[in-house]
């Protein structure tokens, strides 16, 4: 088992670490936003849980865009998923929340998208610009 990494600037020691969390977003020392995706995905399965659980009636557009969209949104504009594996887990997750929304199982996803008027930026859309 290997001990912790140091690297020494003249006076100051300085601890090399796997990743970081500054103001909310997990930095990797690869730069990429992977872990950043998986905790974000924890925390809105997390709340769609509770949300399945706890409330009969469910108000669709509400309920979604208070609660499921800013976990997957927070400081989106720091660590944009460009991967295709981490753009499929966070559209997982947009898929799990409008299933759970609507009782007729055999309508599509994107008509769900539609007609909830739901577009979590469109992960696709945001990973192609800029």
């Amino acid at each position: 088992m290997m001990g912790d990494v140091y690297i020494y600037f003249g006076v100051y020691v300085v601890k090399v670490v796997k990743e970081e969390r500054d103001l909310g977003v997990i930095v990797h020392k690869s730069l990429k936003p992977t872990s950043q995706c998986i905790e974000a995905v924890k925390s809105a399965n997390k709340i769609l849980g509770t949300i399945s659980r706890t409330f009969m009636f469910k108000d669709k557009n509400s309920m979604l865009k208070s609660l499921i969209r800013p976990k997957l949104e927070n400081s989106i504009q720091a660590w944009r998923p460009y991967l295709r594996k981490d753009i499929d887990l966070l559209e997982k997750v947009e898929r799990r929340a409008t299933k759970l929304m609507f009782r007729d199982k055999s309508v599509g996803y994107y008509k769900r998208l539609r007609y909830l008027l739901f577009r979590f930026n469109n992960f696709r859309d945001t990973a192609t610009q800029g």
